[in-house]
């Protein structure tokens, strides 16, 4: 686990206490419906924007990263590309590395993509290495990522096709083609680590970032 709030953190703070609708001052850089439910159930609401960052582009050059670092800079990315389009909001960047016998695995692509990561990990062990940033005006204040050991149980085929069945397309906007959030937990024999950086956002030290940085009300 690993967590920082910038040297450029008390500058920005400051720059930030002008800001009077602080709800309308947040924007997520993700499509992930979850990270936009933790965040609402914790009661900050946010604008949700995708950033269009070309991440097999960042796997291509940085396939050298370690997951974690790997995860951090997707995270930076996503939050600073938003930035750099919209002055003055804060930005929330996040993202997931699924490590599966020290291979670094993407989404998958399709439902044949989404049954063969399925049985990939059936009755195996995998991590995911997730990853959230701050940024504002270009600038990173703060950055986070922590990993989750997962063991996927040994489920026969028949529940592997009700669950591709029932999850739909939805299943393959995740790196592991399940929905922790859902059904897919009964898919799982042990989850050890931060249960909501399993599912995409490490709610607690994100939520002390933004008080620090006078985003939320302390």
């Amino acid at each position: 686990m690993a967590y920082s709030i910038n040297n450029d953190t008390q500058r920005l703070t400051d720059s930030f206490t002008d800001i009077t609708t602080v709800a309308m001052s947040i924007l997520l850089a993700s499509a992930s419906d979850i990270r936009h439910r933790i965040l609402k159930d914790a009661g900050v609401d946010v604008e949700v924007i995708t950033s269009g960052l070309d991440e097999d582009d960042i796997f291509r050059n940085h396939s050298n990263l370690a997951p974690g670092a790997l995860a951090r800079m997707l995270a930076r990315e996503k939050a600073r590309i938003v930035s750099e389009k919209h002055p003055g909001r804060i930005i929330i960047g996040a993202d997931q590395i699924l490590r599966h016998k020290n291979c670094l695995l993407q989404k998958p692509v399709g439902e044949t993509g989404v049954l063969a990561r399925l049985g990939l990990l059936r009755g195996d062990v995998h991590t995911l290495h997730c990853a959230v940033a701050i940024a504002c005006d270009g600038e990173i204040p703060f950055e986070h990522d922590e990993t989750v050991l997962l063991v996927m149980r040994k489920f026969s085929d028949a529940v592997l096709e009700e669950y591709i069945a029932h999850g739909g397309d939805s299943l393959a906007q995740s790196v592991g083609a399940y929905r922790l959030e859902d059904r897919g937990i009964a898919l799982f024999e042990r989850i050890e680590g931060n249960f909501h950086a399993a599912l995409g956002l490490p709610i607690l030290p994100l939520l002390e970032a933004l008080r620090t940085l006078g985003a939320i009300d302390k």
